[in-house]
């Protein structure tokens, strides 16, 4: 390959011979790398495996390996050497090879390796949201809806003994009975609105962003403002779902993090893109300082929904000054 170029090195590891393509990958002229030893322009955290490589040549095996190069000017670059024994007069003198810059393909697969990495960590965390959803659902119709049925079984056998015995107390039953019926239906239908409520199906994002109370329950002094433009004609399902769980986290976060005392709702179609922003007047946070588990999750999981549109989310805030989410996503 024109692009690799040529060392030579002896028993000792000093560098003997370079091709002038070496000038162009390392940032020396090869009269500066002749006589250095190959120990001086490895990085530190890859020269013991170098080491290892030229020791293993020396005993007459070839070797290939990929190392961080130190050039001239002391910054790094990936290279890989494939080198084999030089032998002279059936003795081996040294060893001698080629190295090549594979810094764009390392570079590559580092991004990729970070991105599955990042991946990996996301997935995990998602089962544990569902998890802890799943609990609190259990919770919720363990604590409420399954105590009132069971209240609710014990006031129809008072009925019904009432109604066998000739007691006129059946009305308070059924009077009762009604009350814990109408408790059930209240409660599984919060459920159903924390879950996915209905209005987003039937109606849009427009609408569900509109109809928050349906589906957030603000803190105390928390006040909502709603500045929501209807989308013609909606969205698809994909993207209604996304932009939804990105207000729904957004807005948990303003209630969990940011001691406001109001927020705003924003959605808007600019020229086939759709903006949508959750800004509070919260205490806000230094974007330097790693944010804690559950606010970095929630803004990883917030950016993971909308590139998954094809879209991004951003997030600005400092100390003092709030915070404004934004998502903007293309009409699909």
């Amino acid at each position: 390959n024109l692009n690799d170029a040529l060392f030579v090195l002896d028993t000792s590891g000093q560098i003997v011979y370079v091709s002038p393509v070496a000038e162009e990958l390392t940032g020396y002229a090869t009269d500066e790398l002749v006589g250095l030893s190959f120990r001086e322009v490895i990085a530190p955290e890859d020269l013991s495996a170098v080491e290892q490589s030229v020791a293993s040549v020396l005993t007459g095996k070839p070797e290939r390996i990929e190392f961080r190069f130190l050039l001239k000017d002391g910054t790094k670059r990936w290279s890989r050497a494939s080198s084999r024994p030089r032998i002279e007069d059936g003795r081996i003198v040294g060893t001698a090879g080629v190295f090549s810059d594979i810094s764009k393909r390392k570079e590559t697969e580092l991004a990729l390796e970070a991105n599955a990495k990042r991946l990996r960590a996301l997935a995990s965390q998602l089962e544990n949201v569902q998890e802890e959803e799943r609990r609190s659902l259990s919770r919720e119709l363990h604590d409420q809806v399954g105590q009132n049925l069971t209240a609710l079984a014990m006031r129809i056998d008072g009925t019904l003994e009432a109604l066998r015995s000739g007691r006129g107390t059946a009305l308070t039953y059924l009077e009762g009975s009604q009350k814990l019926v109408d408790e059930c239906i209240r409660t599984i239908r919060d459920l159903m609105a924390n879950l996915r409520p209905s209005i987003l199906d039937d109606y849009g994002l427009a609408a569900a962003l509109s109809s928050y109370d349906s589906w957030f329950n603000p803190t105390e002094n928390l006040r909502i403002l709603v500045d929501v433009a209807p989308l013609n004609p909606r969205l698809s399902l994909r993207l209604e779902t996304a932009l939804f769980r990105i207000a729904q986290e957004a807005l948990a976060n303003v209630n969990k993090h940011a001691h406001a005392s109001e927020a705003r709702i924003y959605l808007r179609e600019l020229e086939g893109q759709v903006l949508m922003c959750i800004a509070d007047d919260g205490i806000g946070f230094d974007m330097a300082t790693p944010a804690g588990d559950s606010a970095h999750w929630g803004q990883l999981i917030m950016r993971e929904r909308a590139e998954a549109v094809g879209g991004a989310v951003t997030i600005k805030s400092s100390p003092g000054e709030g915070c404004e989410v934004c998502a903007e996503v293309p009409r699909q």
